[in-house]
């Protein structure tokens, strides 16, 4: 539609109306005696059939742009939009889409990301650029300014993809609505209207080039302003906290039975079988070289289940054939005439193999370092009971000593593995439940 104006003198401004999320327009007072004002058309003009023509002009645009109308008047705006208001021109204006937005949003798909687009801009602008990007759903599309109550809003929350008009308050509301539903909510975003979402989101995300407030509100600032980096975000989010959750286990088992073996040599008042040395040994050929390794090594699962409980249920099966072997030897040792030294010896040999083998299940899949750690692991352990026993205070098994070892760690190795086995069916039972 043309302007009707033929007037193109210039006129100074002499009051300015900014831009409100909640009115959708901005405008001025100028000395000519006109207001001019420039904003979304459903706004500025609220009688659709009066304005008709300039909705029918809106509705014939196919293109993916935003849409914004100019119009004048002959009063002022202090009072708000008057009612006598004169549409001049309908402006477009085409957002030009990163070349990676495809590629970084079927990243997000494939990870089994929900992807919700929340934007002011009318609905038919949004859904037309939800469309462009390939996000999926974009076609279950809401007008926010027709959710009245909240039991409406947390239907669309959890049903459309696509939400235009939305107020800075709706925005929160959403997310409020998403998480009360059982989802984690990560939000984008750089304006003032998008703090409050920002601030009620599980993790919220602001670009350099946004406003202080979005910046200052959010958890992670991207310096280069494209969303294409959080990609290399999560997987190094994911590789952090997965590797942590693997290496973690190791140091939980010795904490484990080491509490339960104190407690129960204090009461029933048995010789401990360790010496510090012997933890030396142990723990640094079971724990802190195989700990370095897998929290370093790639890994870009997805993280699910409870952190904790995961630790724990993992660490549990080797602390518990540990504390069972140990407490079995002591109980062997008052009802036979093995050596002390023998006894401590089989000790440290048996809590070495349970920790070895906690290591080799959380190595799974297998490559090239971690086979070079267990195999660096394994050797080591010999090397330190054969040539270093004395250095470790270990002594050679008799006969009975080495027949007694065999039995334990045959025992051992069934009795953990069904307990591991059982306890990955018990994790992943826990990781359903956050789906």
């Amino acid at each position: 539609m043309k302007s009707t104006q033929k007037d193109k003198s210039i006129s100074a401004v002499k009051k300015f109306y900014p831009f409100s999320s909640e009115t959708k327009w901005s405008g001025g007072d100028f000395d000519n005696g006109k207001s001019y004002v420039m904003g979304a058309a459903e706004f500025i003009f609220k009688d659709k059939n009066k304005y008709k023509e300039v909705f029918d002009t809106i509705e014939s645009i196919n293109d993916t742009v935003r849409i914004i109308v100019l119009a004048s008047s002959e009063k002022s705006l202090c009072n708000g939009l008057p009612d006598d208001i004169t549409p001049l021109a309908v402006v477009l204006i085409k957002d030009k889409l990163r070349e990676n937005v495809n590629d970084t949003i079927n990243y997000f798909k494939e990870q089994g990301v929900a992807l919700k687009v929340i934007s002011g801009d009318s609905v038919k602008t949004v859904q037309n650029i939800a469309k462009d990007t390939g996000i999926t759903g974009a076609e279950n599309a809401i007008d926010m300014t027709t959710v009245k109550t909240q039991e409406e809003l947390e239907k669309a929350a959890e049903n459309c993809s696509v939400f235009g008009r939305v107020t800075p308050q709706q925005k929160k509301q959403l997310v409020i609505a998403l998480k009360k539903k059982g989802h984690s909510v990560a939000m984008t975003g750089d304006g003032v209207n998008d703090v409050l979402a920002l601030k009620e989101a599980d993790c919220s995300i602001a670009m350099a080039a946004g406003s202080d407030a979005a910046r200052n509100v959010s958890q992670l600032v991207l310096v280069n302003n494209d969303f294409a980096s959080m990609p290399g975000v999560v997987a190094e989010g994911r590789r952090t906290i997965n590797n942590l959750e693997r290496s973690s286990a190791l140091y939980i088992v010795k904490t484990i039975y080491t509490i339960i073996l104190s407690v129960f040599f204090i009461f029933f008042h048995m010789p401990y079988p360790f010496e510090p040395i012997h933890f030396s040994l142990v723990g640094a050929l079971t724990v802190g070289l195989p700990s370095f390794v897998l929290a370093l090594q790639p890994n870009k699962n997805r993280i699910k289940g409870n952190f904790t409980y995961n630790i724990i249920a993992r660490a549990v099966p080797a602390a518990f054939c540990t504390v069972l072997n140990i407490i079995g030897m002591a109980v062997i040792t008052k009802f036979t005439t093995l050596a002390p030294d023998e006894y401590s010896t089989i000790c440290v040999y048996m809590t070495a193999l349970c920790a070895y083998m906690l290591i080799l299940r959380l190595s799974y899949p297998f490559n090239a370092l971690r086979i070079a750690m267990l195999t660096v692991s394994a050797v080591g352990i010999v090397l330190g009971c054969v040539f270093f026993a004395g250095f470790f205070s270990l002594v050679w098994l008799s006969v009975d000593g080495l027949i007694l070892f065999g039995l334990l760690s045959a025992f051992t190795i069934v009795s953990f593995n069904l307990l591991y086995n059982y306890a990955e069916k018990l994790i992943e039972k826990n990781k359903n439940k956050y789906k």
